[in-house]
């Protein structure tokens, strides 16, 4: 696992989780970490969860009355969190919001960990996101993401999402 002390201390804010498209490696190497390759999160997340599944095969010989199960493989590790996006003001000042919008900071977001384009093959191009906070690093792929939009100003743009 890397020194996050230092790449906390590098990215500038450690105590605040932190997803980059930029490896912990990467970074100690002097890479240095920009608004385009890195999220800092708003609100650290209440809990997180990490899920391990094995998968088996289920056979049922002929005229068997019990199927029976055989060891297919160790799925990857998932990972799920909650993310608290905000422009309520309610926070105080976050340095790293700089006014913007909450669909500024979701499409921010989204460029991060999104593909965005389709290589000669027509396959979308991998974009592994590191998100680091505290002695946790996961490394993996975004693969979903569902948006709850919750409070609204005067004009029906969304201030805070989910």
């Amino acid at each position: 696992m890397a020194d996050i002390e230092t790449i906390g201390d590098r990215i500038g804010l450690p105590s605040h989780m932190k997803i980059t498209t930029v490896s912990p490696k990467e970074q100690e190497e002097g890479d240095t970490l920009n608004a385009q390759n890195s999220y800092t999160v708003l609100v650290n997340p209440e809990s997180y969860q990490v899920i391990h599944r094995t998968e088996y095969v289920e056979d049922q010989a002929f005229n068997s009355a019990r199927a029976t199960y055989r060891f297919n493989k160790v799925a990857p590790e998932s990972f799920k969190i909650e993310l608290l996006f905000d422009s309520t003001g309610s926070l105080g000042k976050v340095p790293f919001i700089n006014k913007r919008t909450v669909l500024e900071q979701i499409n921010h977001f989204l460029q991060l960990g999104f593909p965005r384009e389709a290589d000669e093959c027509d396959k979308k191009n991998l974009i592994q996101l590191y998100i680091i906070w505290g002695d946790m690093l996961f490394k993996g792929l975004l693969e979903e993401v569902d948006i709850t939009y919750s409070h609204f100003d005067a004009t029906g743009s969304p201030i805070r999402a989910v």
